[in-house]
């Protein structure tokens, strides 16, 4: 078997029947098989050969594959899309804050001047200001550990459609394996001197029993009456 570049998965045995299952490649068999033959006598040799159909296996394989593919190709666009919507956020509420930042500036340097009135109203403005900067500074703070938990969550899935794509791969393997090899078992037995005769001297073994049994009876009746003529 190894000689041929098969490989020997399990043996068993004892004095009188022994078991061996291998695998050997698909191109090797037939001269595996006659070497097989030629071990022993060709009426002591049986050989039982059965196929199966491993395409049902291979376009299964191939249809999880091709849905797999399209699942992981949605989930990276959708995962562009998060970033680039939350990138467009980030933008928005960063310009907003510029905004208000250079608006606090210019009514800090004006209130230095102000008289009373105006300095009321820059006050009250610079109030508003700072509160519309918190909800701003809030709402980018959500804005960021939403888009982190989206992140993750779409990252874990692209990671299972990558595991679920290697496994397929793994799997097609296996089966491209079994296609170019034949498993099969080679089952040794004791054949006792009768099994032998049966199987080599035509007609029952009994029938011939009788008829040797015969012979010999025959032949010492015949020298007895010799003898006693």
């Amino acid at each position: 078997v190894r000689g041929l570049g098969g490989r020997i998965d399990s043996s068993n045995g004892n004095k009188k029947y022994s078991n061996i299952v291998f695998a050997i490649p698909v191109d090797k068999f037939e001269i595996f098989r006659m070497e097989i033959k030629n071990l022993g006598w060709e009426k002591l040799f049986s050989e039982n050969i059965s196929s199966l159909n491993l395409l049902p296996e291979k376009q299964s394989i191939e249809e999880s594959q091709k849905w797999v593919v399209n699942e992981f190709t949605t989930l990276k666009s959708e995962r562009n899309q998060i970033v680039k919507n939350h990138t467009s956020v980030i933008s928005g509420l960063s310009l907003r804050l510029r905004s208000i930042d250079q608006e606090i500036s210019i009514l800090q340097y004006e209130l230095q001047t102000a008289n009373a009135d105006r300095r009321y109203q820059i006050e009250s403005r610079l109030s508003q200001l700072s509160s519309e900067k918190n909800n701003i500074l809030n709402e980018q703070a959500n804005e960021n550990k939403n888009y982190q938990i989206k992140l993750n969550s779409i990252d874990i899935r692209i990671k299972n459609t990558q595991n679920e794509l290697k496994n397929l791969g793994l799997k097609d393997q296996k089966l491209m394996d079994n296609v170019a090899t034949i498993n099969g078992n080679i089952s040794l037995r004791w054949v006792s001197l009768w099994e032998m005769g049966e199987l080599y001297i035509p007609g029952p073994m009994v029938v011939w029993l009788l008829f040797i049994a015969a012979i010999i009876s025959y032949f010492f009746w015949h020298r007895n009456s010799y003898i006693s003529i």
